[in-house]
């Protein structure tokens, strides 16, 4: 199923990126990174949040030590990002 393959929400966020549709870019990255997490996903996620103006979070996703905990206070805070379940 596509809708459960990194690479292709991966490629769908790009798309929606060069469209200046950053918010569901920013959806859809979020939800590849329940399937796997690469820096290819979270470079992406760090250029649209510097588009957007938030450097901080920007600079998050960019470090190593904490891209993981603000990719998962986003998607605590944005209720509508799919969660994949413990045991899928």
């Amino acid at each position: 199923k596509f809708e459960r393959n990194s690479t292709y929400l991966y490629l769908r966020a790009k798309v929606l990126h060069l469209n200046k549709i950053y918010y569901l870019a920013i959806d859809t990255l979020l939800i590849a990174l329940e399937f796997e997490e690469n820096d290819k996903i979270y470079d992406l996620l760090s250029k649209i949040y510097d588009i957007l103006g938030n450097k901080d979070l920007s600079l998050k996703f960019l470090n190593k030590n904490l891209r993981q905990d603000a990719a998962n206070l986003l998607k605590n805070e944005l209720s509508g990002i799919y969660r994949k379940e413990e045991n899928s």
